[in-house]
């Protein structure tokens, strides 16, 4: 009865633009990660640009596989979640506010670049089926753009303990690593110019950088206006919450004897706790 609903919903939803409305979208972009690693910011910045539209956890993977990888389809439902969001303030997040008045959240000049931040629920979509790499590579092939958010392990599991109500506890620092192979796999199946390292920490640190880095990666400009409220909305410094969880040695050490271990340490080899 739900999935009807949902179908109908879609229906309806695919009925409101026609496929030129996609006619000039160079990228698909995929957010992928670990849960509470930063992809909200991330996401709600991009979505601010005049060129592209990024949907706040529609969760399109599977949606790709219900729809026999019909793009456009995809789009569609994409473009209508991140207009819908605009009327409710769409990027609140965890407690968190990222909404850019008087930028381009939920509208846009020439549509460019679309795609859905669900970093954490995507990963673990590609865990449960991981034929949708090669699928995804297949149907989309160089316009599929994947951005990998990283940020301190020790702030990212302390971060989940406890938003599950627990303590730090060895299945969940495995189940953590198991993300990061998922992403060394995009990693090994991409091109280069289509797999995109995000360092949280230095995206704090250097905002405008970081931003207009970002935006060249997807081909596009950081316009000043943009680039000023963009910077004003980050944080003077990434929240370390490491230091409020509780952290046994053995944990400590399990976490960095893994970051400091092949194929890991690519990915944490500045990190510490």
């Amino acid at each position: 009865m739900q999935k009807e609903k949902h179908f109908q919903e879609h229906q309806k939803i695919l009925a409101k633009y026609p496929d030129s409305v996609f006619d000039h979208v160079k990228y698909y972009v995929l957010f992928i990660g670990h849960g509470r690693s930063g992809h909200s910011l991330v996401g709600a910045i991009l979505d601010a640009h005049p060129n592209i539209v990024i949907a706040n956890e529609l969760h399109a993977l599977p949606l790709f596989t219900l729809y026999n990888y019909a793009t456009r389809k995809i789009f569609k439902l994409i473009l209508d979640r991140a207009l819908e969001g605009a009327s409710y303030q769409g990027w609140n997040n965890t407690g968190y506010n990222y909404n850019l008045p008087g930028l381009y959240q939920g509208s846009y000049e020439q549509l460019e670049v679309i795609g859905d931040k669900k970093g954490g629920g995507s990963v673990r979509y590609c865990l449960k089926h991981p034929e949708i790499l090669d699928e995804l590579i297949r149907y989309l092939g160089p316009i599929l753009k994947v951005i990998y958010v990283v940020r301190n392990p020790y702030d990212c599991l302390s971060a989940r303990a406890f938003r599950r109500g627990q303590e730090i506890h060895r299945d969940l620092i495995h189940d953590y690593f198991r993300f990061v192979d998922v992403a060394l796999q995009w990693k090994h199946k991409l091109l280069p110019d289509q797999f995109y390292m995000l360092f949280h920490e230095k995206f704090v640190r250097e905002k405008e950088q970081e931003i207009i880095r970002l935006c060249a990666y997807l081909d596009q400009t950081a316009p000043p206006k943009y680039l000023q409220q963009c910077c004003q909305l980050i944080n003077p410094s990434p929240h370390k919450r490491r230091y409020k969880t509780k952290w046994s040695t053995e944990h400590k050490d399990l976490v960095r004897s893994l970051m400091q271990s092949e194929p890991y340490r690519f990915f944490f080899y500045d990190y510490a706790f």
